[in-house]
């Protein structure tokens, strides 16, 4: 008889059921580790559990799709962000101070805007 042959205890069902779940999560995991910078893009990598952010030039992202781990994110800057300088000296060498600016109006100044 055909059904004598069967090894199908309810033990290697919930096995077999468990491993499926387990592989179905793992792959839902880490296709949620990705994630997509546009080539007009550069984008550093934030931690989305605490909030840090990975400030090393080393690990500056360009466009593309980057694996990043689990609840990262990356914020996003333009590639055409441009620092300009008003020196006489190379770059990052300067002889004055750096221009003391704001965005958005003083609060103690109602004419500011």
């Amino acid at each position: 008889d055909e059904d004598d042959d069967c090894d199908c205890s309810p033990a290697r069902a919930d096995w077999t059921k468990g491993a499926a779940a387990l592989a179905l999560a793992s792959v839902l995991l880490f296709a949620s580790s990705w994630d997509v910078l546009e080539p007009t893009e550069w984008g550093v990598v934030q931690n989305g559990f605490t909030g840090y952010v990975e400030l090393d030039p080393e690990r500056v992202f360009e466009g593309g799709r980057h694996f990043i781990w689990l609840r990262h994110s990356f914020i996003k800057f333009p590639r055409r962000l441009v620092n300009l300088e008003f020196s006489d000296f190379g770059r990052g060498e300067s002889d004055q101070a750096p221009i003391s600016a704001r965005t958005g109006p003083d609060p103690d100044d109602k004419e500011s805007g």
